[in-house]
């Protein structure tokens, strides 16, 4: 089992040492701490909720329809699809 971990390791450092030496490396750095930094502050931000508030997004689209044929009180979708299925042969989408 420790033959496989170490290739293993191995194999990631080798990607890791490809990936920091070829000639788009900067690029790819830069990209990966401007993603993590805009992570980290996104995450300590007092106005985004760390849950967002589906309700509000909910309610229009219930009214709607929702897609859910009007399981939750809005009218059923419509369907773009003028094709029927038969047995043996489906829709093409």
């Amino acid at each position: 089992m420790r033959t496989f971990g170490w290739m293993f390791s191995t194999w990631l450092g080798l990607i890791a040492l490809q990936a920091l030496t070829s000639p788009s490396a900067p690029t790819r750095v830069s990209q990966l701490f401007s993603g993590a930094a805009a992570f980290v502050n996104r995450a300590l931000d007092p106005t985004v909720p760390l849950i967002p508030d589906l309700r509000t997004a909910g309610a229009a689209s219930e009214s709607a329809g929702g897609g859910f044929g009007g399981a939750f009180g809005g009218a059923p979708a419509a369907t773009t699809t003028t094709a029927q299925a038969r047995p043996g042969r489906p829709i093409a989408g």
